[in-house]
């Protein structure tokens, strides 16, 4: 830098200085990767958060890196600058963890061969291991560092001097930080590392059988995408990460990621077209081309096919010779198998995510009308994840024809709360709710009419057709489309009768009746519903034998103190209590902060406050996590005179608070103790609702 060389000792420090074991957990720069070892997901959390389990498939295999991700470098106030730039260290290149973090794989044309996945909110992590493999050891007083060289050995800061002039100890000389003055005062084993948030796909090829072949399958298929945007190849990067086969084996898949963090939508545009993409990527492969080395037998990949400037250190990590047999054998296993021509001989093979294939047709003309058919029951729809959503309500508001078809039957009888939801939604994404006909096909997910006909879309999957966040992308069957005749006209439903209640089932709009202090909250809503219905005054007359909440959100400590005071106005001491929520949040990251309406980073921490906040007012409580648990948040309950369910809109996630501080990272007896104190909630500006049905 300015024609002389400086050598880096350390890193800048922005952060408290840990005074003790438990001040460390403050250390807001101190991360942990981990690399879940069962499905290849990364998460991202504060080093003092306990691992937990994979939100994605529940286990509790991690490889974890501990990493800093620093703020910036400090050269040693005592180094002395020179001009020869023989000798600047040595790094050792390594290749980043990537994970597109979701769950919506999509198989290509035959399962057998392999899936793929596309996500604009993958994780990207770059890390520098230190030159020997084991991290570096960090003084957190002064930022001093050095480079770690066992995995078990002793450090090398004991007794060093400060990196900038201070903090210093009572000798003058020492850092405050040295290990024999404070022994909590130095990091070991930490990594240097940095993430990013940006566009990820993943192809994950069943017969791949080692980390070269898909790293340079990697590498083709950036350079094919590359080539048809007009871009330069290393605007993307590239990785293998380590997958799971079916079969149990040992896999990899090729991803390739956009370097801007955020993504520019380069690497998504792979996921466009896989089938085309990968047969490009065969032919640049292909040594025997024109332009090519000419060397049919060459193993390694070099600049004439898909090495690039940013790649070159990868070279020897290559095998392009097996990546060009591999792609030259799923070659032929491409086209779509028999089994899966719900259409007939003409079917075709949906390469574009569903979504996005659904859009576009309806933007070719704009006489086009689109038909999502909804399967299961209404209750697990999630259409705050469901993929699908957003279309029809940019569309719905564009006044095109847009209608989901539904079974009548199992959307009038499933519970007030969810048919009113579904109404709702409807209404505001100017969506027509029809009537499925006998003649629509149960493996049909969408349709679009055209002035040449239906073109429907289908799967053999029945996971495929979930209305969720995997509706329409599954591994073990591929979306297909193809003609169809036109049906008859789907009957519209009476959305106000769907909007009404009746017989043993009543529905409470909730404005601000159960505004005010947390405490007398639970009191406040047993209070409401008793004054509303008769019926219910004499079921609640008495305390509740037996209450069952099944809640998927609950992250936050706001949400356990209103359950808590839910709990304690419909018990009594001899009440068993049941409560289930999710081991481990799905769907993007946990929303922190030290806030009390802020998610737990650590759900470890979250369970146990919960159920020791419950055992304070119930003794007889057990609370069960579970991977999955149902949508509509519902509260069952038997008392002496009756049983029945309680199904809320949003929850206990209805009601705020304004700036009320709470430490997460505290103890857990800490943390209960602080739920405890005086404050008051607040309904949002639009209210809620709830229905009770009574058995």
């Amino acid at each position: 830098m300015d024609g002389v060389v400086r050598e880096s000792a350390g890193v800048t420090l922005n952060w408290k200085r840990p005074a003790d074991k438990a001040g460390v957990r403050e250390v807001q720069s101190l991360r942990q990767m981990r690399h879940c070892q069962s499905c290849g997901a990364l998460l991202s959390a504060p080093s003092a958060v306990s691992p937990g389990a994979c939100p994605d498939c529940g286990s509790s295999d991690f490889k974890i890196m501990r990493f800093l991700a620093p703020a910036g470098f400090a050269v040693d106030a005592r180094y002395e600058v020179h001009d020869d730039p023989s000798d600047t260290g040595t790094s050792m290149l390594v290749d980043p963890w990537v994970s597109a973090r979701t769950l919506a794989w999509r198989a290509l044309p035959d399962p057998n061969v392999g899936r793929l996945r596309t996500g604009s909110d993958g994780l990207v992590f770059w890390f520098n291991p230190g030159p020997h493999g084991h991290g570096f050891e960090v003084c957190l007083h002064c930022g001093r560092a050095e480079a770690e060289h066992q995995a078990d050995g002793a450090g090398s800061l004991a007794g060093h001097r400060p990196l900038r002039g201070g903090p210093r100890a009572a000798d003058e000389r020492t850092c405050t930080g040295a290990p024999e003055i404070n022994p909590y005062a130095v990091a070991r084993h930490l990594r240097l590392g940095h993430e990013i948030r940006t566009d990820v796909c993943e192809i994950q090829l069943y017969d791949c059988a080692s980390r070269e072949v898909a790293l340079t399958v990697a590498l083709a298929i950036r350079e094919a995408a590359a080539r048809r945007l007009g871009v330069d190849a290393d605007e993307m990067g590239f990785a293998a990460p380590p997958a799971i086969h079916p079969a149990g084996q040992r896999n990899w898949t090729a991803a390739v990621f956009d370097r801007a963090s955020g993504g520019a939508g380069f690497s998504a545009t792979i996921a466009r077209d896989p089938i085309g993409i990968l047969n490009e990527a065969r032919d640049l492969l292909d040594c025997s081309k024109l332009g090519r080395c000419g060397d049919p037998d060459a193993v390694f990949a070099c600049p004439r096919c898909v090495l690039s400037v940013d790649s070159q250190h990868a070279v020897e990590g290559t095998d392009r010779r097996a990546a060009h047999s591999l792609l030259t054998a799923i070659g032929r296993s491409l086209d779509l198998p028999k089994r899966f021509r719900l259409f007939g001989p003409a079917t075709e093979y949906e390469s574009a995510p569903l979504p996005q294939a659904l859009s576009d047709r309806l933007g070719d003309d704009a006489s086009n009308t689109l038909v999502v058919f909804m399967s299961g029951p209404p209750a697990e729809w999630e259409l705050e994840t469901w993929q699908m959503a957003p279309v029809l309500e940019r569309w719905g508001a564009r006044g095109r024809g847009v209608q989901i078809a539904v079974d009548a039957s199992a959307l009038t009888a499933t519970d007030a709360v969810t048919r009113r939801n579904v109404v709702l939604w409807a209404q505001r994404a100017r969506v027509d709710i029809v009537a499925r006909n006998e003649v629509d096909n149960d493996a049909w997910l969408a349709g679009v009419v055209s002035t040449r006909g239906l073109t429907a879309w289908a799967s053999s999957s029945a996971s495929a057709k979930a209305v969720g966040i995997g509706w329409g992308s599954v591994s073990d069957a591929p979306v297909v489309r193809g003609a169809t005749a036109l049906a008859a006209p789907r009957e519209r439903l009476d959305v106000s009768a769907l909007l009404s209640a009746g017989g043993s089932e009543a529905i409470f709009e909730i404005a601000d009746e159960l505004d005010g202090p947390a405490a007398g909250f639970g009191a406040r809503l047993r209070a409401l519903l008793r004054a509303r219905s008769t019926e219910l005054a004499q079921v609640f007359a008495a305390p509740c034998l037996e209450i069952r909440y099944s809640d998927k959100y609950l992250f936050n400590p706001l949400s356990i103190r209103l359950l808590t005071e839910v709990v304690a106005a419909f018990s009594d001491y001899d009440t068993n209590v049941k409560v289930q929520t999710l081991a481990a949040k799905t769907g993007g990251g946990a929303r922190t902060g030290p806030w009390l309406h802020r998610d737990w980073a650590d759900l470890v921490t979250r369970t146990a406050v919960m159920e020791q906040s419950l055992v304070e007012v119930v003794p007889k409580v057990q609370v069960s996590q579970v991977q999955s648990a149902p949508h509509r948040r519902r509260l069952e309950f038997r008392t002496p005179r009756g049983s029945g369910t309680i199904f809320f809109d949003q929850g206990m996630g209805s009601w705020r608070v304004t700036d009320e501080h709470h430490d997460h990272a505290s103890s857990i007896s800490e943390q209960v103790t602080s739920l405890k104190r005086p404050f008051s909630v607040l309904n949002g500006l639009d209210g809620t609702f709830l229905a009770v049905r009574l058995d």
